[in-house]
């Protein structure tokens, strides 16, 4: 138990300073990540009781969430549906399975919050506010990988969906 609290604290403070790369300079910074990579290992290994199947349908949730929060964002479709735009652009040169894809991928998102919301709304109902943490964890978990998407793959992709 107690080197679980120490390793999450220096994964706390590790995190603390890879944040802050004009402090550390660029060579402890990749340290640093390394570092915090082999804590992140360990962490997990400490914390193998959790259950891997769950936590690996977590994560992939979280991942086909956030392509479609990323999705939604970057081809404004919301314009669409509120009726701001009167056309969809619509890329016929797109093939079937990645169009199909990528609506899955939004839809997840939407699934998603709706599900966390449930699970949020019960949890205020009974008055477990504990169960809030959950869903606010799987919706902030989505958001943050959708907004790292444009960094991973360069930039935002274009309008047409």
């Amino acid at each position: 138990m107690r080197l679980k609290r120490v390793v999450d604290l220096l994964m706390t403070v590790l995190l603390l300073l890879l944040m802050a790369l004009q402090v550390t300079g660029e060579t402890a910074h990749e340290w640093l990540g390394v570092g915090m990579f082999v804590l992140v290992l360990i962490h997990q290994w400490l914390n193998r009781g959790m259950g891997w199947r769950g936590m690996g349908l977590n994560v992939l949730a979280v991942l086909a969430a956030g392509c479609g929060l990323h999705l939604f964002l970057v081809r404004d479709i919301s314009s669409y549906l509120f009726l701001t735009t009167q056309f969809a652009f619509l890329d016929y040169d797109k093939a079937a399975v990645l169009v199909l894809a990528e609506n899955l991928a939004m839809m997840s998102f939407w699934v998603l919050l709706a599900y966390q919301g449930y699970k949020a709304l019960s949890g205020i109902v009974s008055r477990r506010w504990r169960s809030l943490l959950h869903p606010a964890l799987m919706l902030t978990a989505a958001g943050g990988f959708s907004a790292l998407l444009p960094l991973i793959f360069g930039g935002a992709s274009g309008g047409t969906w």
